[in-house]
């Protein structure tokens, strides 16, 4: 603007052109500024936990730190490694958290992946011997040897070489499953507790990748396996297991567990004389020097049966703990035999109890106890919703409402009621208490799941439709208590659990179980965290806040009377 030289002319078109040049300058900068953040942000949502950018970092540290065995980096990997164990602590990353805020209380929990990498020479003082021909003195460690340790530790602790052989091995196998599968969590086990990450997370050391591309392997020698090809149970155990959502939800190693019980109950006598298979040996790979791992724990035998789908469900009497693929969901189911029969509780009067309790009070010796009605959470005297008729006594006839008035006849016509007659059973609506005096027990509940052998919820415009009342969330997947008869007149007693292993059912859901298990008439009971099945103790994982028995209203019994009384 001072340069009285040029003309004005001149002085606009210099500003033009400059201007012009900045404009450039902040798209290209744009541009640039854009594609950091899609690659960061790529990487910040890819994992399977929040520590996923952090251990990135340290991961991009600890090569450079490979590549320049002389720098220190010492320093840096620690505070990457703080950075890391807060962001997995905490689920958010670190530019989310003030290390400075977090107590010396959790600081082990906290900082014990940190500490594990600057206290491991302890534990691997002759490797570390050997690569600096020396004796390690403790009290003399410094960064630069911490650094040179560390890089020792990381070869066997992050890169696991025995298991990459391993993983090499498995070409010079038969294809079987098993083998495979075995194979992989033999691999698995290779790395200490202090590697927590995925080994299909983003973020992976060299040695990682190559461990990782073997797996892959792995899964794709699993799809061509004989097994996979022609076991439809199987190929859907497989497919759900190695699912892309399945990696942030499932425990990898427990679910490759549930894949190897699954064939090994299907392997043949063991005490069969095999047809001889040749095997070639196996080429011969280096080994590192061995790293002290833990012993794998001795497996623990599962407790449940999987099927893939509800119509593999087989009524059988007795307990017995399912897992229904179809509906990633576990059913807890009892089905009496000729001998067994079936009351109702409240436990003490006017005072609502955990079924436990229950169980522990009374004075049967029950085989099966669930919870039963609907009531009221808000008043502890309020023990059911609807008629309740046991032992020649119709209970609870007081419900009181928020007002305090007694609204128990109006409860009883909203319930959908189940009736023990003499001579059969039934669901129907009632209007009055006094309809089913003569019953052997009735009931009020919820919606008909199975009527007269026919399911009783429908789906229409893709909303659930439910018989008799629609107490409560019918379209909701929670946990859910059934109680249904079927046409020999045996009791069926089921529980679907909703948890973070299990989906829970809908009202739909329900009806297909109880319908497959061969009820005639089936109804709903109280459900989400009420819903608790007694087999000797709790066997569900109750829906509530922190997983322990809600106390609740009423339960059914089943128990033997040939059987001594407590």
């Amino acid at each position: 603007q001072s340069n009285t030289n040029i003309s004005q002319a001149q002085r606009k078109e210099i500003q033009a052109s400059a201007h012009s040049r900045a404009e450039q300058m902040r798209a290209e900068l744009e541009i640039l500024e854009k594609g950091n953040e899609t690659v960061e942000q790529l990487i910040r949502q890819s994992g399977d936990d929040a520590g996923t950018w952090e251990g990135y970092k340290l991961s991009v540290t600890l090569g450079k730190a490979q590549e320049n065995p002389d720098s220190d980096y010492s320093q840096e990997l620690k505070q990457q490694a703080t950075d890391y164990g807060l962001a997995t602590a905490f689920s958010k990353n670190s530019n989310g958290i003030n290390s400075g805020d977090v107590q010396n209380s959790i600081k082990t929990g906290v900082e014990a992946f940190a500490e594990f990498l600057l206290t491991e020479y302890q534990t691997e003082r002759a490797a570390l011997s050997s690569l600096q021909n020396t004796t390690v003195n403790e009290n003399t460690v410094t960064g630069k040897n911490v650094t040179t340790m560390l890089l020792s530790v990381s070869s066997s602790v992050f890169a696991s070489a025995g298991g990459m052989g391993d993983f090499q091995k498995l070409t010079n196998k038969t294809e079987s499953a098993l083998d495979l599968l075995n194979s992989l969590v033999d691999v698995i086990d290779t790395y200490p507790r202090s590697t927590v990450w995925n080994l299909w997370g983003l973020w992976k050391t060299k040695a990682q990748k190559a461990v990782v591309s073997d797996a892959n392997d792995i899964k794709d020698k699993i799809k061509q396996t004989n097994e996979y090809l022609n076991d439809q149970e199987f190929k859907g155990l497989v497919d759900e297991v190695f699912s892309e959502k399945s990696y942030k939800n499932i425990n990898k190693k427990d679910d490759i567990q549930r894949l190897i019980d699954y064939l090994t109950g299907k392997q043949p006598d063991p005490t069969a004389t095999p047809t001889p298979t040749s095997i070639p040996t196996p080429t011969a790979t280096p080994s590192p020097t061995p790293t002290l791992v833990p012993p794998s724990p001795t497996p623990v035998p599962k407790d449940y049966e999987t099927v893939s789908s509800i119509s593999k469900l087989t009524a059988v009497e007795g307990y017995q703990k399912v897992y229904i693929v179809e509906i990633e969901s576990f059913a807890y189911i009892y089905i009496t035999n000729g001998n067994e029969k079936l009351t109702f509780s409240i436990g003490k009067e006017d005072e609502q109890e955990t079924v436990s309790k229950i169980v522990n009070e009374c004075d049967l010796n029950p085989k099966v106890v669930t919870n039963a009605g609907f009531f009221d959470s808000t008043e502890p005297s309020v023990e059911h919703f609807g008629v309740l008729r046991f032992d020649n006594k119709e209970w609870e006839t007081v419900s009181n409402n928020k007002d305090g008035i007694n609204v128990y006849d109006r409860r009883v016509i909203e319930a959908n009621t189940f009736i023990q007659w003499p001579d059969r059973t039934e669901i129907r609506k009632i209007t009055d208490a006094a309809e089913v005096k003569d019953a052997i027990w009735a009931v009020g509940a919820g919606y008909s799941l199975v009527q007269n052998g026919t399911i009783a919820v429908e789906i229409e415009d893709n909303k659930i439709v439910t018989t008799g009342n629609d107490w409560y969330d019918p379209g909701d997947r929670r946990s859910r208590t059934m109680f249904g008869v079927n046409s020999q007149g045996n009791y069926i007693s089921v529980v679907v659990e909703r948890s973070k292993v299990s989906k829970g059912a809908n009202a739909y859901i329900e009806a297909k179980i109880m319908h497959q298990l061969g009820a005639v008439n089936a109804i709903n009971f109280d459900g989400g965290g009420s819903s608790t099945f007694w087999y000797g103790s709790v066997k569900n994982k109750p829906e509530t806040k922190k997983g322990d028995e809600r106390k609740i209203g009423s339960v059914m019994i089943i128990f033997d009377p040939n059987e001594n009384k407590k």
